[in-house]
């Protein structure tokens, strides 16, 4: 299955559309036990995402393709090799685990610059070492991939997607990766929730955009899909995409994810995105 389980929530109070919290062990427990019962292999979680990793370690999950994320890299480190290989011994530390499927760098911009080559350096030591299978990128913007191109090609994209936000796929990336065999992971495809949330819970902050959030809702209404089916029928639309990556605040929001993701891929017009990253890019909010 192309859908994967994103742990923020696991570690954190993660989400503006998130009313509930942290997941206490026990919720976090019956999600992965209905993610496992469903046939989701793969988690995604960051040094970044507070006690995730050790959430997940203390709930076991070695039947799983586990992802994890290096933190911003400390300026203060003068070694950024062995900055890397020890922040990923932590990790496995956390997660209880031996190896894992992927380790991706939570800031690309890491990699510009004159230690960039270092960092490049610790990532394939780790992989070397087969602490993992894969290496790569998370990424905000298609065009920080421009920028790290010619010093690092990844084995993982992870990228932002969703129904206003299609940059990955007008720019022309997500088929260059598909082309070039890089697995490709698309996450924020609710915008933290902001696109399941009914049009009189939308925070006021959002006013500037209610028409193109209402162009949304009106879009899913006449085809006569849930606003999580269209979110993540879009996403599924992704040929290039691998995984479809999606955070959930409990194990009743996961059966509806579950349920949405049956629905399968749809074909939503273009004209729904929105090109103002005040908008689609999350940490500008």
């Amino acid at each position: 299955m192309k859908l994967a389980i994103g742990t923020a929530q696991f570690g954190l109070d993660y989400g503006i559309a998130n009313c509930a919290g942290q997941l206490t062990q026990e919720q976090a427990s019956k999600v992965i036990s209905l993610a496992r019962a469903e046939g989701l292999d793969l988690i995604d979680t960051a040094v970044a995402y507070g006690s995730s990793e050790q959430a997940l370690g203390n709930l076991g999950v070695g039947d799983f393709q586990v992802v994890t994320k290096l933190p911003k890299r400390d300026p203060a480190q003068s070694n950024l090799r062995y900055w890397a290989v020890d922040q990923v011994a932590l990790s496995l530390q956390r997660l209880r685990l031996d190896s894992i499927y992927a380790v991706l760098l939570h800031s690309s911009e890491d990699l510009i610059g004159p230690d960039g080559q270092s960092l490049i350096d610790g990532l394939s030591m780790i992989k070397d070492r087969g602490w993992c299978k894969k290496i790569g990128v998370s990424i905000y913007r298609p065009n920080q991939l421009d920028d790290i191109w010619p010093y690092f090609q990844p084995d993982i994209v992870q990228s932002p997607f969703s129904i206003l936000d299609r940059r990955l796929e007008t720019s022309g990336w997500a088929s260059r990766l598909k082309s070039e065999n890089v697995e490709l992971h698309i996450r924020s495809i609710f915008l933290q929730g902001l696109l399941l949330m009914p049009p009189d819970g939308i925070p006021t902050r959002f006013s500037n955009w209610n028409p193109e959030l209402e162009a949304i809702t009106d879009w899913a209404q006449r085809e006569g899909v849930t606003q999580a089916e269209a979110s993540i029928g879009c996403a599924l639309a992704l040929h290039a995409a691998d995984r479809v990556i999606v955070g959930v605040d409990g194990v009743n929001q996961l059966e509806e994810l579950i349920k949405a993701s049956k629905r399968g891929a749809l074909s939503v017009p273009m004209e729904l995105a929105c090109q103002d990253e005040r908008l689609v890019d999350p940490t500008q909010w």
